[in-house]
């Protein structure tokens, strides 16, 4: 007589398509009749549907715990179970744990954009928003420039006019 445990690890409980299921399963030969090998049937399944198996015989004296795993390739989003079945001699014995796969979250990237028009037209927008910006500051300094190159001159030319006077009164 046998017993089996199949424990799935709680960082594999949740997992997405494409991923890998692993299992830790223990046998335990119960019956105690010494070393025999045993024939071992895991099952991928959903529900009562079976959606992927794979066969093995093992040698197991007392206890015997080894992992195993399933790819998760084209696998819908869902409640799932990992299921081992431990056969001797016309005794049977089942073993199985749930998991849940989710649905993954795809980002688009950039590249992959399919609009590129309205792309290239929102980038030249800001482009030129950018310049337009950029050339009103610089005229708004130019101005300042010249009024303040201005007022120094008017000074300049009203101080020399001022020492013309000066020097004509002296002169007359």
């Amino acid at each position: 007589m046998f017993d089996v445990n199949v424990e799935i690890p709680s960082k594999f409980k949740n997992l997405y398509p494409k991923d890998e299921i692993f299992a830790q399963i223990e046998l335990y030969n119960i019956g105690k009749i010494g070393q025999v090998d045993v024939h071992v049937q895991h099952f991928l399944m959903k529900g009562e549907e079976v959606l992927d198996t794979k066969f093995e015989s093992i040698g197991v004296e007392a206890v015997t715990s080894f992992m195993r795993s399933f790819a998760l390739s084209d696998i819908e989003p869902g409640e799932y179970s990992f299921n081992t079945t431990v056969s001797y001699a016309g005794s049977v014995a089942q073993g199985g744990d749930a998991f849940t796969v989710r649905k993954r979250i795809e980002f688009i990237p950039l590249f992959v954009y399919t609009n590129w028009v309205e792309l290239v037209a929102l980038t030249v927008l800001i482009v030129l928003l950018c310049l337009g910006m950029g050339i009103r500051i610089w005229l708004q300094k130019e101005r300042r420039f010249e009024g303040n190159v201005l007022s120094k001159e008017k000074r300049f030319e009203s101080r020399i006019m001022g020492e013309l006077r000066k020097l004509r009164k002296k002169n007359k």
